[in-house]
């Protein structure tokens, strides 16, 4: 099983355009009727995490990491130019479908995200609760605790 994570913003310069590979393994094995148990990595190896950093409009290598950026900024004409036959109006309406769908996505999360912040910002207006939603504005990781907190 692959887990893929594809990083788009706040990548430290010196991590961007980077992959990176992670396995998980079995280390220890508890309740076999057998006391000498040997699982082979084969089968033990049943999970993979690929992270993949994207750099920004700087990407200047053709590959993976300049389609991947084309697909997440909407840039049509790059994604294109990864695919066969993209001369033909079949593929040129698959692609905008493709990054039609992408930023629909996109704009929903963000909505949700807007709606979630709103709701918050009400409520601790409601209760003036102003300091908090001062910094609850700025700060990411105290919106959070209170996202929980009034079961956002």
């Amino acid at each position: 099983m692959y887990s893929i994570w594809i990083c788009l913003d706040n990548i430290p310069k010196e991590q961007q355009n980077t992959v990176s590979y992670y396995k998980i393994h079995n280390y220890k094995n508890e309740g076999f009727h057998v006391l000498d148990i040997q699982i082979d990595a084969a089968e033990a190896d049943l999970m993979e995490i690929v992270i993949v950093r994207l750099g920004g409009e700087a990407q200047n290598e053709k590959g993976l990491m300049d389609l991947l950026y084309g697909v997440f900024s909407g840039d049509q004409k790059k994604v294109l130019s990864y695919i066969p036959d993209s001369d033909s109006q079949i593929r040129q309406k698959e692609v905008s479908d493709m990054l039609s769908m992408i930023s629909y996505a996109e704009e929903r999360g963000e909505k949700k995200g807007e709606d979630r912040l709103g709701t918050l910002m009400k409520i601790l207006l409601d209760a003036e609760r102003y300091a908090d939603a001062k910094r609850a504005s700025k700060d990411e990781t105290y919106r959070e605790q209170l996202y929980k907190e009034f079961k956002i």
